[in-house]
């Protein structure tokens, strides 16, 4: 039991006691798996990062609780002392002051720079360390930050960092180890002063898995400054908002912080024993009881293609207002050398048929406006019905098959762990340019609802 809070640590180790590492046969255990003879020695286990908020400490009142939360997950958990009053007096709250903020900004921009590399060293010492280093799965690192904890788990990740008033940025310190992150009501910045550079723009810089979880009625972290910068975000990402909660960590938020976090480390660490956690995680659109919680930002980046595998990838043209999908690598080249933009937005198919028969796939017409008054826009479909169609109609030319992929069922589902690939049109031809987006992200394909695009459904499904 710790003085003061009265918060209770499961097996405390005493000063100079070699760790207590779980053996193989135990995490095996914990999973309904039993082998016999079991396996030897310690289990190496995903290791989480913990990056507490600012002027607190590991065992600040709910760090703790969290910590021991994802430790009984089957994670070994490893909390950072950033001693942050070393540097600045500064007060999270203080920070919702233009005043405050401005009398204490260089000495909280010494303090924001040392945090990446106080959880940089951190981990070095864990892996150099002959008790704990057998115990950690070095390709399954991930982070958990609270307020400016959030906030340095993003520049772990690569997010550069606001370093001036005239919002000036540059980079941190990054790790490369650490494959994924989570911030709990994560510190982005106030509208005056975003974290990330103007704009939010140095947030481009992460490509890694970020799941942050905020509330709508927190001042000091506003939700609205995670969502600008989660949309710069390149890699997959998603923003959870609490209804109703504001700063902090608390009993009644625990069931969905847990649950959301558990779900989303499961997945994107791939681990071995979870192997159908990411087909459960991307069907998670909120958590029954507790806060009322949903899903502001979802964008799955898909994991790296195998064989006969490939990324149809999305592009964007400023001066057309215009997107564009493919996988073809002639037709990305000629859109990269017209000046057009690739954005965040991806899915996975397949370049042919794969010899694996059990893979029910099929190949996606693809048609293009022909020159002379055709829609200027890229058709893609699996359906053979709409593929005789669109041939039948005058405007559009035959480019073939694009690529191959699953198709839906007649009720236009997906097959449990696939994304659905939503189809939308912006009401174009005959008056502007036609244009059709997909997307495999339920927030994307909101906000093109909200621009008033025509959403033609669920068109085909992707795996992840």
């Amino acid at each position: 039991v710790l003085p003061g809070t009265g918060d209770v640590v499961p097996r405390m180790q005493r000063a100079g006691a070699a760790p207590r590492l779980l053996s193989r046969a135990e995490y095996l255990a914990g999973f309904g798996i039993f082998l016999s003879p079991p396996p030897p020695g310690p289990a190496p286990l995903p290791t989480i990062l913990f990056s507490h908020g600012l002027g607190g400490s590991p065992i600040s009142p709910g760090y703790l609780a969290a910590m021991v939360d994802l430790a009984s997950q089957g994670f070994l958990v490893a909390g950072v002392f950033h001693g942050d009053p070393r540097f600045s007096r500064i007060r999270i709250e203080d920070l919702r002051d233009l005043v405050s903020a401005l009398a204490e900004f260089d000495e909280f921009v010494e303090l924001e720079l040392l945090r990446p590399v106080s959880l940089r060293a951190l981990l070095d010492a864990l892996l150099a360390h002959p008790g704990f280093a057998p115990g950690i799965d070095r390709e399954r690192i991930a982070g958990f930050g609270a307020s400016l904890g959030g906030q340095a788990m993003a520049n772990l990740l690569g997010a550069r960092l606001t370093v001036g008033l005239g919002l000036a940025c540059r980079d941190t310190v990054t790790d490369p180890r650490v494959k994924a992150a989570v911030g709990l009501v994560p510190y982005a910045g106030q509208t005056f002063l975003p974290s990330f550079c103007n704009d939010q723009v140095g947030a481009w810089n992460v490509e890694r898995p970020y799941l942050a979880i905020s509330g709508t009625a927190d001042s000091t972290a506003p939700i609205g400054m995670m969502e600008q910068a989660l949309n710069r975000f390149r890699g997959s990402r998603y923003l959870v908002a609490l209804e109703g909660i504001g700063h902090g960590y608390t009993p009644d938020m625990r069931g969905d912080v847990m649950t959301w976090t558990v779900g989303f480390l499961e997945a994107y660490l791939r681990i071995a024993a979870r192997p159908d956690a990411i087909d459960r995680f991307i069907r998670l659109a909120s958590v029954a009881g507790g806060t009322v919680d949903s899903l502001r930002v979802d964008a799955h980046a898909p994991f790296p293609p195998g064989p006969d595998e490939l990324l149809v990838r999305e592009f964007y043209s400023r001066s057309l207002n215009h997107f564009v999908s493919t996988g073809d690598a002639g037709i990305i080249a000629d859109l990269l050398a017209g000046g057009w933009l690739p954005t965040a937005d991806s899915f996975k198919a397949y370049s042919r048929m794969p010899p694996d028969t059990l893979t029910r796939v099929a190949p996606v017409c693809h048609f293009y406006g022909v020159p002379a008054g055709g829609p200027d826009s890229r058709f893609y479909t699996v359906d053979p019905a709409e593929c005789a169609l669109v041939r039948q109609w005058g405007g559009w030319h035959d480019e073939g098959t694009a690529f191959h992929i699953q198709p839906t069922d007649a009720g236009r589902r997906c097959p449990a762990g696939h994304l659905e690939v939503v189809r939308h049109y912006n009401w174009g031809y005959p008056w502007r340019p036609s244009n059709h987006r997909y997307t495999t992200s339920d927030s994307t394909a909101r906000e093109m609802d909200r621009h008033g695009w025509l959403r033609e459904g669920t068109v085909m499904c992707a795996r992840p």
